[in-house]
């Protein structure tokens, strides 16, 4: 029902259907809806077991429908094998700018290459941005020509000139700095790894939250069980100090009996050594 409502939808701009638990024949039919789907541009898929048959849609939409710049399939099924089919199905839409399969078993030189292909279509769609540098030269003239048409003043003219001159000389390295992104595999790489390090830090900065948090409770609650038990352990060594001072007590009270009844039983055995030699 999805699928079909998706080929009939013509007013959806972004479908989120993350952690959703699909599998691959839905995902791969849902996919295959968004080839005739001329309005959702932004779609996400994450964690929801897609593999094989996914990939195969994945392929032809990549392919067939340019207005799907957004694609976010992270925590998915797919192996190296999907991830070199998405990969050389880039190569044919230069409008996607976000296509995000981490977290899957594909190898890291091929996430790493689709990031580039993802990264080179984000600096061409900048660089075309940028006005024609003709078209600016051609309307700086004309304003200059109808100042001079007008006011017939020569110095007029020349600060247009060197007002057009400077423009033209931004433009010219405005045009030149974007090229040299471009083709520059140094600076690319290194922006490839930062953005594909930032993405996943912000990825991962949840979970990384979430076990801190854990962390703070159990610490909370290991303070809160060591207290308890060092509170046993103090209650448990009063008794036995207490028991210790019963103990020496008795221990005192038995020498000071002794002591009392010692003579007496000195002479209480003397009569009876005596009596037994009489015997």
């Amino acid at each position: 029902m999805l699928a079909l409502g998706l080929k009939k939808n013509r007013y959806l701009k972004s479908l989120i259907l993350g952690n959703n638990n699909l599998g691959d024949e839905a995902g791969a039919l849902i996919i295959y809806a968004l080839l005739n789907n001329h309005s959702l541009k932004s779609l996400d898929l994450a964690q929801n077991k897609l593999g094989p048959d996914t990939t195969k849609a994945l392929h032809e939409v990549i392919k067939k429908n340019p207005n799907l710049t957004k694609y976010n399939l992270i925590y998915n099924n797919f192996d190296e094998a999907d991830g070199y089919l998405l990969q050389e199905a880039l190569f044919f839409n230069a409008k996607i700018t976000q296509f995000n399969i981490a977290y899957t078993r594909v190898k890291f030189n091929t996430l790493e290459a689709i990031d580039g292909i993802v990264k080179d279509n984000n600096h061409k769609l900048q660089f075309a941005a940028v006005p024609s540098l003709k078209d600016e030269v051609d309307k700086k003239g004309k304003y200059v020509e109808e100042e001079k048409h007008h006011m017939g003043l020569v110095g007029e003219f020349e600060k247009k000139k060197e007002e057009i001159n400077r423009d033209v000389k931004r433009f010219k390295e405005t045009l030149t700095d974007l090229k040299g992104r471009e083709k520059s595999p140094t600076s690319k790489k290194k922006e490839r790894l930062v953005l594909k390090l930032s993405k996943d830090i912000k990825e991962e900065q949840p979970k990384l939250e979430e076990i801190n948090a854990q962390i703070r409770e159990f610490q909370t609650q290991a303070q809160l069980e060591k207290e308890s038990y060092m509170r046993l352990i103090e209650a448990e060594l009063q008794e036995v100090e207490k028991a210790e001072k019963r103990i020496k007590a008795k221990e005192e009270e038995i020498e000071r009996v002794k002591q009392k009844y010692e003579p007496d039983i000195k002479i209480l055995k003397y009569e009876i050594s005596k009596l037994a030699d009489e015997l």
